[in-house]
Formats: structure tokens, C-alpha cells, sequence
């Protein structure tokens, strides 16, 4: 029988039983998709990451789906092993490069590259359950390491009442390569309110902390002409409608060089073994 150690974080959380829950799975040799997506499923955290600590090469699932990459499963395994991750984490993609300043943990994210979309506004917005009006700028798809469709709102109350529809919505965001993501976004001040979403025909879910879509806001304003380096930090999660939800908080920035990092806060509550 195998063993397996795990740790049960929380990520970009300002207190611990705050952000975004993430478990932590160690493997000395990571097993095939079916037993990985299996162990995440029977963890039901929102995701779970794998990783071999020697090599850092790791994999992200949730529990219906495996994920191409993650920030904040790079963080969540930086911050759960420390010193005894012995290589950066490495989703297949090349290493990403995690480190710690003071309480916070940041990430690194790969150079931004965007593509413009030829979409419906009014198709957009029924998809996305909002009204007439409340979209704004420029949508772009943009890949800052896993590429999303990024669609500014005009208010934050247009963030927060989006109820997206998954036929239509897995249509309009489909890249070709993954299950749909759109993220949706206001800005007032230094402060953004971010919903991220991933849909297919069939459903919509909704991400508690999405790294990748706070790096890929970040691509959008790089693309669209806003001068680096600039910083904002991102407020998530407690938007969702569900029974209970909890604020995760994010920090974006973006150097002169254009490169771009999300950090934020990491909690473990809490580690066991799994015997399979």
C-alpha cells in the first residue's frame, strides 16, 4: 500500500481560517492522472497539488478536473515545504519561481502574452448573466501561464451579481486547449474585486483564490497600455454565492521590466498521511 503525506493549507489568507483551502499531497514518484484525480476527489479541497519534493515536478487537480498549472498551488507546496522542496515547482511547463518576503509568499508568472476576441458584447453578457451596460474595455484572452478570457466590468456591483450560464459561457471563453475560463474584474482605487470561472457545457465553478487570473489582470493591463511598474491588490472569494465563503486576498504587482508576481499570505492548518 502506498503512503502519502499531506498538508491542509490556506492560501492568500490575511488570517488562518480565511482565503482559499488547498491540500498538499508529497509523492516520491507522482502516480497516473486516474489515481491523482481519485486522491484529489477524496481530499475535496477546491484543489489539490502533488509534488515530488527532490525533482519540485508537480500536478494540480480539482476535484472534477485536472488544471494545467496553478499560482497558488506553487505557493500552497512552497510554503508547505519550505527548505525540504528541493527544486522550484515545475508544472510541466518550466520552473516557477516562489519565495518568501517577511509574511508573505510570491510567485512568480511567465511573460504575458495576449490575443484579441471578436465577441458579442450583448452575447457576452447574457452569457455572464449581467445586463446591458455593465462591461466595459477591451476582452482579451490573456496566458500569464494558463490562459483565461479577461473581461472588464464597469462596477464592482456588476462583479458581484454576474451569474453565469455554462452552455453559452463554455462556448463564447473556449480556447481550444483547456475548459473554458473567464475572469471577471473591477477596479476602484488600488483595490480589485475579481470572480474567476471555469465552465463547460454543463456547469460552472467558481475559484476561491485564482492566482493565475490575478497575474492574468495584471497581462490585461500590461496589454492594454497601463505604464509599469504598478501595484494592486486583489479582493476574492467572498463574492460567491454559497452558504459559506471566505475573502482571499491577493497581491499583484508588475516590475519595470514588465515581469509579474502574486503573492500573499499562506497557512498550514493541519497534515496527515494517506494510506491508498
Amino acid at each position: 500500500m502506498a503512503r502519502y503525506r499531506f498538508h491542509l493549507m490556506n492560501g492568500f489568507a490575511e488570517r488562518i481560517l480565511a482565503g482559499a483551502a488547498i491540500a498538499v499531497v508529497e509523492c516520491e514518484t507522482l502516480d497516473d492522472d486516474a489515481t491523482l484525480q481519485a486522491v484529489a476527489y477524496q481530499l475535496g479541497a477546491p484543489e489539490t497539488a502533488f509534488v515530488e519534493p527532490t525533482s519540485g515536478r508537480a500536478r494540480v487537480y480539482t476535484p472534477q478536473y485536472a488544471l494545467p498549472s496553478s499560482r497558488h498551488a506553487a505557493l500552497a507546496i512552497a510554503a508547505a515545504l519550505g527548505e525540504r522542496l528541493g527544486a522550484p515547482v515545475n508544472f510541466g511547463a518550466g520552473p516557477i519561481k516562489t519565495w518568501r518576503d517577511g509574511t508573505l509568499w510570491h510567485a512568480h508568472a511567465d511573460a504575458s502574452k495576449s490575443r484579441a476576441v471578436s465577441l458579442s458584447v450583448d452575447a457576452l453578457t447574457g452569457a455572464l448573466g449581467l445586463d446591458f451596460g455593465d462591461l466595459t474595455g477591451q476582452n482579451l484572452f490573456v496566458d500569464t501561464g494558463q490562459e483565461q478570457l479577461v473581461v472588464p466590468a464597469r462596477t464592482q456591483q456588476a462583479v458581484l451579481k454576474a451569474r453565469p450560464k455554462p452552455g453559452p459561457l463554455g462556448l463564447l471563453a473556449h480556447n481550444g486547449n483547456h475548459i473554458a475560463q473567464v475572469v471577471l474584474w473591477h477596479q476602484e482605487g488600488d483595490v480589485t474585486t475579481l470572480r474567476s470561472f471555469a465552465s463547460d457545457q454543463l456547469n460552472v465553478f467558481e475559484d476561491f483564490g485564482a492566482g493565475d487570473a490575478a497575474a492574468n489582470v495584471a497581462g490585461w493591463k500590461l496589454a492594454t497600455g497601463s505604464a509599469a511598474p504598478f501595484s494592486f491588490k486583489i479582493e476574492q472569494g467572498h463574492t460567491i454565492q454559497r452558504v459559506v465563503s471566505r475573502l482571499s486576498v491577493l497581491y499583484v504587482s508588475a516590475t519595470a521590466n514588465r515581469q509579474i508576481a502574486v503573492g500573499g499570505r499562506f497557512w498550514k492548518v493541519g497534515e496527515g498521511e494517506l494510506t491508498l
